[in-house]
């Protein structure tokens, strides 16, 4: 067992026992909803469609605390589905997102920990139906400790724990690292740092072969009234045995501009060499549906280019938002180098205080560099809400989703129709 293995199993025990007193204020809500669908093709299939009627019951339950050291947000639901006509066997989902900021010491010492409980695809590529998903788990612990040796320069150390679970595939793993940055205050709204960090993965499959990373990248930060830009630029070395490792320059650049006092533009670009179980980890994080599932979990290394474009508009009755992202993804060992081009919109409207509207539109074009197969998938929903009280709302919505493959019996068109009435927090 390594030394990083010690230290982030020492540290994960410590979190546990979370003293009582840094727990106050609690705020807390719980929901649940009830819900009816009517799809005319459930396994979305290219032929022999099957209709059926989903009937969904949810609870759910939401607890922050904002003050204090410990800052806390976690969200818990069960969704339960059922398949009237049988087209699939019943199903419960459970989902988690937690994340908790332990200020133990100020300045000096803290514990950040995150944990995701849900659901993905187990092939991407595949039509989203209950035959083709999974349960993953992602954990993660991080301490940090802080050594300031001035009013503008510290050293910190982040040493972390990562753990993956998959239901289906075989590429469970632990990720155990240490970071080392030096990081400098240039002004109030601007910072330059250097991080050097290592990182172990164990995968419990044997047949995978275990390796380390190591990544070495400045930072630049800045902060101005209407925007502010975050850099970083650096050197990935991933050694692994049988020649399936990689090594190359890495970088992010994020910009992010206020165009006015309700709407904001955001670039995102980035190269990266990572495990592909970090994807699942991006993909659970991104909450805001606009960008999918993009690549494989399979226990592989890849070089992952991103390009990403979003803009939003808060209004007082009206909300809109564009995105448009490319993704090219290239594995070390297996075969599933890909293209994912993705763009969309969305509209939300308030028509009275009590009725409000939400239109989206999608469109991704996938293409599998390793066979040629390209998919297009196009989508369209729309659903009008009424708020019966603060607590209870009804909705009712249409969706269309339109799939086009270069491999014809992978293409399919399914129209459904849904309904449901909800009380409290999420549904």
């Amino acid at each position: 067992m390594t030394l990083l293995s010690v230290t982030a199993r020492a540290t994960l025990a410590f979190s546990m026992l979370l003293p009582a007193y840094v727990v106050h204020a609690l705020e807390y809500d719980t929901g649940a909803s009830l819900g009816l669908e009517s799809t005319d093709n459930a396994a979305k299939t290219s032929s022999n469609e099957v209709s059926d009627v989903v009937s969904t019951v949810f609870l759910g339950a939401g607890l922050q605390q904002k003050d204090g050291p410990l800052v806390l947000d976690a969200d818990v639901s069960v969704r339960e589905k059922s398949y009237a006509k049988g087209s699939f066997g019943d199903r419960t989902y459970l989902k988690i997102s937690s994340t908790a900021d332990w200020v133990i010491s100020k300045d000096r010492f803290d514990l950040q920990i995150q944990d995701y409980f849900t659901q993905r695809t187990i092939n991407s590529l595949e039509a989203d139906t209950p035959a083709n998903r999974q349960n993953i788990n992602v954990f993660e612990i991080r301490p940090g400790i802080y050594f300031a040796l001035s009013r503008r320069f510290s050293i910190n150390l982040f040493p972390s724990y990562k753990r993956f679970y998959y239901e289906v595939s075989s590429a469970d793993n632990e990720q155990t690292g240490l970071a080392l940055n030096l990081a400098y205050q240039l002004s109030w709204l601007s910072s330059l740092g250097l991080t050097v960090d290592q990182t172990d993965t164990d995968y419990q499959s044997p047949v995978l072969a275990d390796y380390t990373s190591k990544n070495f990248y400045l930072t630049f930060s800045t902060q101005r009234v209407r925007s502010s830009i975050q850099l970083s630029l650096g050197q990935t070395d991933i050694e692994r045995p049988g020649g399936f490792g990689r090594s190359g320059t890495t970088g992010r650049l994020s910009w992010l501009q206020e165009l006015s006092s309700h709407s904001s533009l955001k670039l995102t670009l980035s190269k990266d060499i990572t495990e592909s179980s970090n994807l699942a980890l991006s993909a659970v994080v991104d909450s805001n549906g606009q960008v999918g599932i993009i690549g494989e979990v399979v226990g592989d290394v890849l070089d992952r280019r991103s390009q990403r474009v979003t803009y939003l508009n808060t209004g007082s009755s009206v909300d809109t938002s564009f995105w448009i992202s490319l993704d090219e993804l290239t594995y070390a060992q297996s075969a599933n180098d890909r293209e994912v081009k993705n763009v969309g919109a969305s509209l939300s409207y308030g028509l009275t205080s009590l009725v409000r509207s939400d239109t989206r539109l999608k469109y991704g074009d996938t293409t599998d560099l390793s066979s040629g197969r390209v998919d297009k998938l196009t989508g369209i929903s729309s659903k009008l809400s009424y708020s019966y009280t603060r607590d209870i709302k009804a909705n009712i919505s249409l969706s269309y989703n339109k799939k086009d493959s270069t491999q014809a019996v992978k293409s399919y068109k399914a129209f459904s129709v849904f309904a449901n009435i909800s009380y409290g927090y999420g549904g």
